[in-house]
Parts: C-alpha cells; sequence; structure tokens
C-alpha cells in the first residue's frame, strides 16, 4: 500500500482533516523476493481531530501507516516499486547490510534505504521526505537523531530550489527538527529566514493559510525560547496571551 501522511492536507486544512473510524483490516501479501507468504494489518480509516508539529495526526487514526514487512527477509512491500525494482533490489536486500538494517531499523527507514538503491526514485525528494518524516514518527529516542539529521539533509536539498507554495510545510517541519534535537539557535534561525519568505510570498496564501503559518512560528518561537525538545501538540491556545504579528 502507498504510504501517504496527508501532509498537504494537513497544512491547507490544519484543523478540518477527517477519516471516519479507527479499523485496521487483515491484508494476504506474497512476498515479492522469495515467495513468502504473510498476513498484515493494513490501516483501513481512521479519524484525526489535529495534529503534532511535526504534522502527525493526532486522534483515533494509526500514524503513520503499517507497512508490509517481509518476515524473513524484511523486504517492504510497496506498490510503487516496478518488476524491476524488485529485480534490481534483490542483491541489496539479500545482502548482510540490509539484514542487519532490518533487525535494527524501522519499516518507514527500511523503505527509505531501498528506494536509495534505484537511481529512478533516488532523488525523489517528496518520498524523501515523507518516508523519512514517517520513520521519525516510529524511531525510538536512539534511532531518532540519525533519522533526524537524514531528514533535515533532504530538507536542505529542497532549499535549494526555488520557492513553491504548495511545500511551506518543508520549511516549518525543518525549524520543528532543530528544535526536536536541541538546536536551538539552529531552530530560530531558520525561522527567521522563512518568515521573510513568508512575508515576500504573503498575498499567495489564502487568509487560511495565512492565520495557521503566523501561528505555527508564534508557537515554534514559544517552544524555542522555553528551550522545549518534547514533541508538542499543534495547540493555538498556546498563544491566548501572546499577540501574533501580521
Amino acid at each position: 500500500m502507498k504510504p501517504n501522511i496527508f501532509l498537504l492536507c494537513f497544512f491547507l486544512f490544519p484543523l478540518s482533516v477527517s477519516i471516519h473510524a479507527a479499523t485496521l483490516r487483515m491484508v494476504e501479501v506474497v512476498c515479492p523476493i522469495g515467495g513468502e507468504k504473510f498476513s498484515y494489518h493494513q490501516a483501513a480509516s481512521g479519524t484525526s481531530f489535529g495534529q503534532t508539529m511535526d504534522f502527525k495526526p493526532i486522534g483515533a487514526i494509526i500514524m503513520p501507516e503499517p507497512l508490509a514487512k517481509c518476515p524473513k527477509n524484511g523486504f517492504i512491500v510497496d506498490e510503487r516499486f516496478t518488476q524491476r525494482d524488485i529485480t534490481l533490489l534483490t542483491p541489496y536486500v539479500e545482502s548482510n547490510v540490509y539484514q542487519h538494517l532490518q533487525k535494527t531499523e524501522q519499516p518507514y527507514y527500511l523503505l527509505y534505504r531501498l528506494r536509495q538503491q534505484l537511481p529512478s526514485k533516488a532523488s525523489d525528494l517528496q518520498s524523501n521526505v515523507n518516508d523519512l518524516l514517517q520513520a521519525t514518527w516510529q524511531a525510538s529516542p536512539s534511532q531518532y537523531p540519525k533519522y533526524a539529521n537524514e531528514l533535515l539533509t533532504q530538507l536542505n536539498n529542497y532549499e535549494k530550489q526555488p520557492f513553491n507554495i504548495n511545500f511551506t510545510h518543508y520549511y516549518l517541519l525543518k525549524v520543528e527538527i532543530y528544535r526536536r534535537m536541541g538546536q536551538f539557535s539552529q531552530a530560530e534561525t531558520t525561522l527567521t529566514q522563512f518568515k521573510k519568505i513568508f512575508h515576500q510570498h504573503f498575498k499567495s496564501f489564502e487568509p487560511e493559510q495565512q492565520e495557521y503559518i503566523q501561528t505555527y512560528l508564534a508557537i515554534q518561537m514559544q517552544l524555542i525560547h522555553q528551550k522545549n525538545q518534547n514533541l508538542e501538540p499543534f495547540n493555538p491556545e498556546r498563544l491566548k496571551n501572546l499577540k501574533i504579528k501580521k
């Protein structure tokens, strides 16, 4: 099943995304490498009533969505892999390097590493960011720095491209990752740099987008000044006594 984290949806409609009823369904899968048959729980539906500052949905919803991981060799079954991709990936999956990774790393990080072996997919920035972000959602405290640093590398690659309003959440995410890693000075610098970009393109955003971004930045600045590294919800109530500058 193709992963979908609704990043753009949450950016455009941060308080109104809803998916009905949290349910799982058992799906039968045949591993394309080795032919092993297995079952896994696929997310069928869920309900979200908010998000964290790194855009993870909050509510009766399973996020990130479970991936189909072959029990024996650890291959991540993904509909985006073509038969040619699978042929190219087979030696890597069977290697000692991948076999060590699949025993120690989270599924979305494995998916990212698999895609990096494919010239046709390794430079897909949007998929790289999506996979690594979801890997940080799965990460243990010891895994988080590695996943987060690789995510920052991908976000830095995006900054080399012309500004695109549809990927504004990449800039916001970069601030969040720096904060979560305790790099508060870098987080504040990045936030300040983005504010300049935001004001340059202010009229390109819809009014609800303008309000959301202003609120998000104000919450982040508050968290940075508090030297708060915790995962926090996107909660405008934090700003009741804080005037947001337009």
